[in-house]
């Protein structure tokens, strides 16, 4: 969006007036519209409000000063550039055309001007508080830039778990303005209920996880977000160590590194395996005491997911088991055929000593079925797809899967 040098853009202004301006060259019109008069070509947008208003503007002229003219009321008691007050000798004031004068430097800056006060509305950096089931555990700090308002802070957790994050405020929320940032994943993608906004989806959070907030509307007063709720909290599982090395005989047995170079389709196998994200290595003979000779290793919890797909013979329980090497807890969403099985929205994988340079650094642990926090799985015959997602930046060497049938129905 443009406006010709020396081009005036009209807008009709009402008492309460709050519109944008979209225009290219537009010529002048009446005395009874409020134009905006540009010394240099650029991108412009006004906005009027009680008291005041504020352009916003994008003119690419080295180290110019740039003019801008607009209509208002009376004269301007003050005027700010990017939120800081300016001085008063940047701006005019025509009494007989009703028309301010100001001049700025060029670049990408806000003006802001009013009439009604005699100094500048003092925006009180919100303290936006953040709830859990159990009561307050944190608060996010926010602040006023040029365009948004944005707040961060971080959380005390006692463990990891999965929260649906709730945003309440005083007025209705527009869904498209609002981001949130949870460790290193984003939220932009909300449902709109009562006013609320609700994530479409789960986050993971942990103690000490950083939630940075992004309210892109220019020209903010106050929050437009009162609180921060946790709901749908669900706390992680845990994969459970076995004390024995021994395969089942009629475990169905993925290896790990079939998400690079799987089999085809065959009696157990249906040739989907797969990877989304690069933080995993497959490296044959890197490590000691693999089954087949290779792993999955350096799989981090950034958001990286893995997935290996199982033909399971018949209808029943199934145990889902995997063999495993880390030096310190690790953290995995996990899904069955892209649904968060009963238990398996967080499962933790409690450290194993080591990362599989010696034989005993491998644990075959349980993460569903009897044995595991998380119920067996109910299978029906045919395909089945099981996706692992490596969250809270933890690091998990795998070697292979397994999936028992449990002989129940």
């Amino acid at each position: 969006m443009s406006i010709s040098h020396g081009r005036k853009l009209c807008l009709m202004m009402t008492p309460v007036l709050m519109l944008i301006v979209l225009a290219v060259a537009v010529p002048a019109m009446s005395d009874a519209q409020a134009p905006l008069t540009s010394s240099h070509e650029g991108s412009f947008s006004m906005r009027y409000h009680p008291g005041g208003l504020t352009v916003g503007y994008s003119v690419q002229a080295g180290d110019e000063s740039v003019t801008l003219s607009f209509d208002v009321p009376e004269r301007p008691r003050w005027i700010l550039l990017d939120g800081a007050q300016a001085p008063k000798d940047r701006l005019a004031f025509d009494a007989d055309a009703r028309q301010a004068t100001v001049t700025v430097p060029a670049g990408t800056h806000t003006v802001e001007v009013g009439w009604e006060s005699a100094t500048p509305p003092e925006r009180t950096a919100p303290e936006i508080p953040v709830h859990g089931p159990q009561g307050q555990v944190g608060v996010i700090d926010g602040y006023y830039d040029r365009g948004f308002m944005g707040a961060a802070g971080k959380l005390r957790i006692a463990e990891p778990v999965t929260a649906t994050l709730r945003l309440e405020g005083s007025g209705t929320l527009a869904a498209e303005t609002v981001s949130l940032t949870v460790g290193g994943e984003t939220i932009d993608r909300w449902w709109e209920a009562d006013g609320a906004l609700i994530s479409r989806r789960q986050a993971v959070l942990d103690d000490g996880v950083r939630l940075s907030l992004v309210v892109e509307e220019p020209n903010l007063q106050s929050s437009p977000i009162d609180r921060i709720l946790l709901e749908r909290v669900t706390t992680a599982t845990s994969a459970e160590p076995l004390a024995t090395t021994a395969l089942p005989d009629d475990a169905l047995l993925i290896e790990a590194e079939w998400v690079e170079d799987g089999p085809e389709i065959g009696d157990f196998t249906s040739g989907d395996f797969g990877a989304s994200g690069s933080s995993y290595v497959i490296d044959p003979g890197s490590h000691t005491d693999t089954h087949g000779g290779s792993c999955v290793f350096s799989f981090r919890g950034d958001g990286t997911s893995l997935w290996w797909s199982v033909i399971v013979p018949e209808d029943g329980l199934y145990a889902l088991r995997a063999r495993v090497a880390q030096d310190g807890d690790g953290y995995r969403r996990m899904t069955i055929d892209g649904r968060p099985a009963p238990g398996l929205k967080l499962v933790r994988f409690p450290s194993t000593g080591g990362w599989g340079h010696a034989a005993d650094d491998w644990q075959i642990v349980e993460i569903a079925g009897p044995n595991a926090d998380a119920p067996p799985l109910r299978l029906s015959a045919g395909k089945h797809r099981i996706e692992m997602t490596g969250v809270l930046q933890n690091s998990i060497n795998i070697d292979y899967l397994l999936v028992v049938p449990l002989g129940e129905s």
